[in-house]
């Protein structure tokens, strides 16, 4: 197989041209990935490739599979891989109703959650057992004094109250302590950190330092036409307070970070997730982190939804029996939007 690509954003961005910059950049990891694995010789081998893939979960092979597609339609002018680019399309078809199905089959659940299986219950118990033994070991109280254990306690019970509000990843890693006039005085290109801003009696996160770093620069934000809009978060009066009582017992100035070890070293995302599953284990004998957090409340959000796409799918079903065709034929046929 001759393949041989000097600049792989490029070529992809040639292969897809309409598609958002994310989305070049979920390809590009897709493939620099899949190359590191299995290098581009092997592309052309459906079937050693699904070998190497089989341990992953279906989305996961599912998005590689997109990638070597890419690779293989830039570079079939000559027809020579259309076999190959039609059995993977197969494989892909095949791949996607397996995970429908396992979707739609509400007693299926993935490896990832059978490995970290918890409710919105078992975290809520989590931060009660928390809060009663903060209050045991007295933290914060005049007087008493504040050891290395209470402060990963406290820090871990700070970081799954701010995760069950905003089902973000390891975010507050590394987040430093502003004020809006502080925040001023950093350039817009300059903002590389993640910052925790008191400003109007409460406080807003802006994330600098995002796990989609490259495709969006804060959290929740969208990037079209090369033009960035920012939607920071804001914190109920329940987490406000609790903020401001961490900040106080920690005795944090601005330009400090929020987020540290006894020694006042920052935590890093790994470190972040090492404390969380260390507490959780502790007081509820279960594994839980930001990624089971954010998986619980997106879940949970998405409940209206669908309902609303279960009736509307109930109804398609009704329309397209009355008239004698399938739902695929009335959407791909019958739509003049």
């Amino acid at each position: 197989m001759k393949i041989k690509i000097t600049d792989l954003k490029k070529f992809i961005r040639e292969q897809k041209p309409n598609v958002k910059q994310s989305s070049i950049e979920s390809y590009f990891k897709s493939i620099s990935s899949m190359k590191s694995l299995i290098g581009f010789v092997n592309f052309d081998d459906e079937e050693y490739v699904m070998d190497k893939l089989s341990s992953y979960p279906i989305n996961t092979q599912n998005n590689y599979l997109m990638g070597i597609l890419i690779v293989l339609n830039g570079f079939n002018e000559d027809n020579e891989y259309d076999e190959v680019i039609d059995l993977y399309k197969k494989t892909r078809t095949k791949l996607q109703r397996e995970y429908e199905k396992n979707s739609a089959d509400t007693n299926h659940k993935t490896e990832f959650q059978k490995e970290h299986e918890a409710s919105l219950d078992d975290v809520n118990t989590l931060l009660q057992r928390m809060e009663k033994d903060m209050k045991t070991r007295k933290i914060g109280q005049k007087g008493s004094k504040f050891t290395a254990e209470d402060n990963t306690l406290l820090n871990q019970y700070t970081i799954f109250k701010m995760l069950m509000e905003t089902a973000d990843r390891n975010e507050m890693s590394g987040m430093i302590l502003m004020t809006p006039t502080a925040m001023k005085k950093i350039k817009e290109d300059d903002r590389v950190d993640n910052y925790l801003v008191k400003e109007n009696g409460g406080f807003t996160a802006y994330y600098y330092d995002h796990k989609m770093k490259g495709k969006l620069k804060t959290n929740i934000i969208t990037k079209e036409k090369e033009e960035i809009v920012k939607i920071p978060h804001t914190f109920s009066p329940e987490l406000v307070k609790i903020l401001k009582k961490f900040i106080k017992i920690k005795d944090i100035k601005t330009g400090q970070h929020i987020f540290t070890n006894s020694s006042d070293t920052p935590y890093s995302r790994n470190q972040i997730s090492q404390i969380l599953a260390q507490g959780s284990r502790k007081y509820i004998g279960k594994n839980i982190g930001s990624r089971v957090i954010r998986h619980l409340i997106i879940t949970k959000d998405k409940e209206p939804i669908n309902v609303i796409q279960k009736q509307i799918d109930e109804q398609k079903e009704h329309m397209a029996k009355k008239h004698g065709h399938t739902v695929h034929t009335m959407d791909n046929i019958y739509d003049d939007n």
